[in-house]
């Protein structure tokens, strides 16, 4: 299993610098690097969630599922299964599996708690100091022996990160290389009703709080609005919405065969947008993101990475619409907006999820 701090400083989340304090000062902390990270404030949360995904392989559970998990399926876990494993259930998923967001989703836990609970479950990731919250509030104290860390936190050097030599010229091909892992939320493993209802849920919160707690990001509506979208087309014209605030150009394109062709657009200076075909196999920021199966600010030279600078302008990255393990469409966005974060990844990579989420649920346009 790849480490973590490695996978947050490949993904540009965190400086390696960053990554060198947060392990000197692990052993004095006692805690789990990515709890330590989010403690000081130095990783976004969702960001280092969707690596954790990544890392295991399960989908992650999100800052907006944890605050707005089901009330009605807490009693399905009982207090020392919760306790013991440091687990606790979110939602019924569309197929009828308890959605369960577990500290370590690791086979010997999913095994336990399928034992014990008789019925199909689905795990999730979450950060430890999340989940031990949720848990303590929830249960009660967590058991002692439940709390231990792992044995031990290896340290490696820098120098043995697995980064590309040549940013510019990435070396990926797309036919040979294994299907690595991919980081994805519960969002498409839950019924489109219970994603309606917690939307429904935080609106209304919202409109009874405080104008000063009610604000929330535009990022954060945005993946909202996707998720209760009843319709691609609906998921995409709110995908837009977002990213025409953030990014002054946006395409969407889709995949198939090797093919991008364009799905949606705004601000790209081309008529109609399906008239744009691109190869998705050639050098290009899209070549990486469906490569990577990740958000990417890559920018490899060739002619079709040429082609993408002239439809959008100056290029700021890149991330696949992922569905059922394989990219159906690739997101490009142009320079940001003034006054907004310059680092697109983390955001890009966010509002992929959603989308690929949503085009899951949705299966085909209406």
């Amino acid at each position: 299993m790849p480490k973590i701090g490695e996978m947050l400083v490949a993904k540009g989340l965190i400086e390696p610098a960053t990554l060198e304090r947060a392990l000197a000062e692990q052993p004095r902390a006692k805690m789990r690097l990515v709890s330590l990270l989010l403690r000081r404030s130095l990783v976004d949360p969702d960001a280092a969630t969707l690596a954790l995904s990544e890392q295991h392989g399960v989908p992650a559970a999100l800052a907006r599922h944890l605050e707005r998990r089901d009330p009605s399926v807490v009693p399905m876990v009982t207090a020392e299964l919760a306790r013991k494993w440091v687990v606790c259930p979110l939602a019924l998923g569309k197929s009828g599996s308890l959605v369960i967001a577990a500290r370590d989703p690791g086979p010997i836990v999913e095994r336990a708690l399928e034992f014990a609970l008789r019925r199909p479950l689905l795990l999730a990731v979450a950060p430890a100091i999340e989940i031990e919250r949720i848990v303590s509030s929830t249960y009660g104290e967590i058991d002692a022996d439940a709390l231990e860390l792992p044995d031990p936190v290896g340290r490696s050097p820098l120098s043995a990160l697995d980064l590309p030599a040549d940013p510019t010229a990435p070396k990926i091909e797309l036919a040979e290389q294994p299907q690595p892992r991919r980081s994805r939320s519960i969002s498409e493993f839950l019924p489109a009703a219970e994603v309606e209802r917690v939307v429904q849920r935080s609106r209304a919160a919202s409109m009874t709080s405080p104008p000063s707690l009610a604000s929330r990001k535009a990022l954060e509506l945005a993946i909202e609005t996707i998720d209760g979208a009843g319709s691609r087309d609906l998921a995409i014209r709110h995908l837009l919405t977002y990213c025409a605030a953030r990014w002054r150009a946006v395409l969407l394109l889709e995949v198939e065969d090797g093919t991008a062709t364009g799905l949606a657009k705004h601000n790209v200076d081309v008529d109609p947008v399906e008239s744009i075909l691109l190869s998705a196999e050639s050098p290009s920021t899209m070549q990486v993101a469906v490569g990577t199966r990740a958000a990417t600010t890559k920018r490899p030279l060739g002619p079709v990475q040429d082609r993408l600078t002239t439809l959008l302008g100056t290029l700021s990255g890149a991330a696949p619409i992922m569905v059922a393990g394989r990219p159906v469409a690739i997101l490009v966005v142009g320079a940001p907006m003034p006054e907004t974060p310059k680092d697109p990844t983390s955001d890009l990579d966010k509002v992929a999820d959603a989308l690929g989420a949503a085009f899951t649920r949705h299966p085909d346009a209406p």
